[in-house]
């Protein structure tokens, strides 16, 4: 079988099939595809509607960063700013989940230290140093690791505060 034959019954219009089994070959008409002129329109990007009387505004990490560290001082904070600075940070999409229940429990009191009351102001920074060093020392994998995120979310706001100050 020659290559053209096999070729022609491909190319062979429904009607042909419809009308003869015995069609000839060389006057089968080919199937040809029809292109578009013009191509298709892309799918427009998904636009607020103009009638939306709703605006939404997303603030960038490094600005809840700098709202936060206007507000609160690492340093010098009490238990339940503490727990306000972390809901600021979680609200605002600068930490996880897991980061603001860390920083909102706070430091655990060890038996070095006396227990502190919610409305007593004390240095959050260094009482997570000190946790993370006695759970180096521990070889505390999980509380190094929640230790080590506290500090350097309470340190980056330290810094920022120390920056606009």
């Amino acid at each position: 079988m020659k290559l053209d034959t096999l070729l022609s019954v491909l190319k062979r219009s429904p009607q042909d099939e419809a009308g003869s089994t015995n069609a000839d070959v060389s006057s089968a008409s080919p199937i040809r595809l029809v292109m578009p002129d013009a191509p298709r329109p892309k799918p427009a990007d998904a636009m607020p509607s103009p009638g939306d009387p709703v605006d939404t505004v997303k603030i960038s990490v490094q600005a809840t960063y700098l709202l936060a560290a206007s507000q609160f001082d690492p340093r010098a904070i009490t238990g339940s700013e503490t727990k306000r600075l972390a809901d600021q940070l979680y609200e605002g999409g600068a930490i996880s989940s897991r980061d603001r229940n860390v920083l909102a429990d706070g430091p655990r009191d060890t038996a070095t230290t006396l227990p502190k009351s919610p409305n007593e102001s004390r240095d959050v920074l260094s009482d997570f140093q000190a946790q993370l060093a006695e759970d180096i020392g521990r070889s505390d994998l999980r509380s190094i690791d929640d230790s080590t995120r506290a500090v350097t979310i309470l340190g980056r706001v330290a810094s920022i505060r120390e920056a606009i100050a």
